[in-house]
């Protein structure tokens, strides 16, 4: 994780409430504390509970479209669906790069 090591846990440490939904923190199940970062570029986001950091939680899919020989990167975030379909795999690529570094 990338960041003010020692703001970051004491943010973490003082913290009872989650900084997104703020449910008090409790034991080891969905109310748990958790510290959100982006596992591509590493900095820290949030403090928050195991249930929130799960909804932030991004699926994608780099699939090929044989019948119009495109690549298709699909997205599921939040329950909500995404598709971009782009012509060669360097431009998907691209796409899913900047992508993952601003919302991963």
């Amino acid at each position: 994780m990338i960041g003010d090591y020692d703001s970051i846990f004491e943010r973490y440490d003082k913290a009872t409430n989650c900084e997104l939904c703020d449910v008090v923190f409790e034991g080891n199940g969905s109310k748990r504390k958790c510290m959100d970062h982006n596992h591509v570029t590493g900095y820290f986001r949030n403090v928050c509970c195991h249930n929130c950091n799960m909804k932030k939680k991004t699926a994608t899919h780099m699939v090929f479209n044989k019948k119009d020989k495109s690549w298709i990167f699909k997205i599921r975030k939040n329950g909500k669906d995404y598709r971009k379909q782009h012509k060669n795999k360097q431009e998907l690529l691209w796409h899913k790069i900047i992508y993952l570094m601003v919302y991963a």
